[in-house]
Parts: structure tokens; C-alpha cells; sequence
């Protein structure tokens, strides 16, 4: 008699690699958010019902080698690790900063403060303003990239997840990368301009 092949399942181990496992996984996830949750979680069954999801669908064996591979809590079926993950992510960026401003200060002395007020800032950045590029560039928290005000991402950042820098110099100290929609170390966008900009915004010019 011929043995009935034994069925495996495909997970996602430690190191984020595909193995096969007797076992199906107790946590799903997807792909390309790097979020991880329950089988059931009502998100995630919503979008696969809509065709969407499945192909960018992986398993875990368990919540830790989800962490272990880069994955975080789901915030719809997980709100309490979820929090607990982004209470920690926080506190590692805060940390990340205040190591990476010590080093600014060590190697450069004191980071100059960009020269326009935050609410002039926020409002520039809002408006996608041109004309403030070299001025200053935002931090943006959420995504860990530094931006020019003049950035049209498809959306735009919330103010209070926002920090300002008057050189990229200081955000790329500070932890951030280059945005790549907009370049903001790109040639293009140089400081050489920043102080005929800075005295055409404090005029109200634009």
C-alpha cells in the first residue's frame, strides 16, 4: 500500500525564512505591513473576502518568533500588545534620539534650532510650500523618514507626529532617513538658498 503523503505547512521562523512545519500556525500575518494576529482577526478576514491579502499571507508558530522576524501586534485584534508594542517602539526612538543628539553635539557643538516657529512650520509643511525648502526638513515619527515641507506624500503626516530640523545633517543624526518621494539630500535642495529663503518666509513671502 502506498503512504498517504504527510501534510505540512509553510511558516515564517526567526529568521523570516519560509520553513515547513507538521503543525499549522497559531498566528497569522501579513507580509509587506509586518503585522501579525490572531486566525480569526475581523481585519483580516475582511480584506481576504474582498480578494485581497492571501497572496502576502504568512503563518507563525507562536507570538515570539513573530517578533523575532520583524513583525509587530495587530492593532484590531491585538489592542493590548499592540500598545504595549508601540509604548516600546517610542521609547526606543526617544532613546535612539537623545544618543544620536549627544553625538551631533560631540562632533559638531550645538544642533542650530531651525529659524522659522513650529506653527510656521507645521503650516508650511501642510501646505506643501516650495519656497520653504532649505529652511528646515520634518522628521515625521511614524515612518522614520525626514522630509522637505514642499513633500506631497498620498498623505500627509499628522503635525503631532512631527519634528522639525534645520539641516538633514541633524535629522539623519538623529535616527531619520531620506525620504525617497522627495530627496530631500538631493542637489537640488541644498542649503545654499536656505538664508534668502528663511528672509523671504519671515516676510510672509512665499
Amino acid at each position: 500500500m502506498m503512504k498517504t503523503p504527510r501534510k505540512t505547512y509553510t511558516l515564517i521562523g526567526r529568521d523570516g525564512k519560509p520553513y515547513e512545519s507538521p503543525t499549522p500556525g497559531a498566528l497569522g500575518g501579513h507580509r509587506p505591513n509586518k503585522g501579525y494576529g490572531r486566525l480569526d482577526c475581523p481585519s483580516a478576514l475582511r480584506w481576504i473576502e474582498r480578494g485581497h491579502y492571501v497572496k502576502h499571507r504568512v503563518f507563525f508558530a507562536d507570538e515570539e518568533t513573530a517578533i523575532a522576524a520583524g513583525y509587530r501586534p495587530c492593532a484590531a485584534c491585538m489592542p493590548e500588545e499592540y500598545a504595549t508594542w508601540k509604548a516600546e517602539r517610542e521609547e526606543r526612538r526617544r532613546s535612539e534620539m537623545r544618543r544620536a543628539q549627544e553625538r551631533l553635539r560631540a562632533n559638531h557643538g550645538p544642533a542650530a534650532p531651525p529659524k522659522l516657529s513650529r506653527s510656521e512650520m507645521v503650516e508650511r509643511m501642510l501646505s506643501s510650500d516650495k519656497g520653504a525648502d532649505g529652511t528646515f526638513v520634518v522628521g515625521v515619527k511614524t515612518t522614520g523618514v525626514y522630509c522637505l515641507p514642499s513633500c506631497r506624500p498620498p498623505r500627509k503626516p499628522k503635525p503631532e507626529n512631527c519634528v522639525f530640523f534645520a539641516t538633514p545633517l541633524q535629522a539623519r543624526a538623529t535616527g531619520f532617513r531620506p525620504c525617497k518621494l522627495c530627496e530631500p539630500d538631493g542637489s537640488n535642495h541644498r542649503a545654499t538658498d536656505s538664508k534668502a529663503n528663511i528672509s523671504k518666509l519671515t516676510r510672509g513671502e512665499r
